[in-house]
């Protein structure tokens, strides 16, 4: 890099403070803008490997706004901070158009992606999977609205199918494991098992058991029979 930079030269214009061209031996150029000999202001920056940004640049760097296009097809709009996208529209090349924040050169914030056969997800993204709060709508009209991690249903979250069927509950990994139901009804005996606690009954076994129970938040519910009676 440092004996690319040292072969470097303006073949035209003023490089140093005005307009002018940059070139590298390897077959990078620079179009556009100079200050104190720096690229800064607008212009165009074009890879030997076919990668090309046109937008702003500031000590050098891609800073403001720009588009990045690559070879395969795929493209940035956006906003970029010191080299790197921040926020803006990426077209992939497998069709999926991704709207949203950046963090690392990776899908990381707020975002929507939309897949080509109609899919479409909207919410949190952690280093490009889903992570966090989303909405993710099925080509048919079916959607899921919750919580998600490592791309699937995790967490507390609500399934619509198309003919307005409904699951409400916890999920892990896509499956539903516990029904809203469920957990009201486990909330209404982890209630209950903290008002007979509450009467100052003697430590016997069945009353540490339901202590243990009910730390658990009905972990175990067989043990909340005994509260129904």
């Amino acid at each position: 890099m440092w004996s690319n930079f040292v072969f470097a030269k303006c073949i035209k214009g003023d490089c140093i403070n005005g307009q002018g061209a940059w070139h590298y031996p390897n077959g990078d150029k620079y179009v556009g803008r100079f200050e104190n000999g720096e690229f800064s202001g607008k212009g165009t920056y074009t890879y030997a490997n076919g990668v090309k940004y046109v937008g702003e640049f500031k000590k050098e760097k891609r800073n403001g706004q720009g588009t990045i296009t690559y070879p395969s097809g795929e493209k940035y709009v956006g906003e970029f901070k010191n080299g790197l996208k921040i926020k803006g529209t990426a077209a992939l090349s497998n069709g999926q158009i991704y709207v949203g924040e950046f963090k690392n050169e990776k899908m990381n914030g707020k975002g929507t992606i939309i897949f080509p056969d109609g899919v479409k997800y909207s919410g949190e993204f952690k280093d490009n999977l889903f992570d966090g709060k989303g909405t993710y709508t099925y080509a048919d009209g079916a959607k899921y609205i919750g919580q998600f991690k490592d791309n699937k249903f995790n967490g507390q979250g609500i399934f619509t199918y198309p003919d307005g069927t409904v699951k409400d509950g916890i999920w892990k990994d896509g499956y539903l494991v516990k029904t809203k139901s469920e957990i009201v009804l486990y909330e209404k005996l982890y209630n209950k098992c903290i008002l007979e606690n509450l009467k100052g009954q003697s430590d016997t076994e069945v009353i540490k058991s339901i202590k243990d129970a009910c730390k658990n938040k009905a972990s175990n519910p067989s043990v909340f029979d005994k509260l129904l009676n």
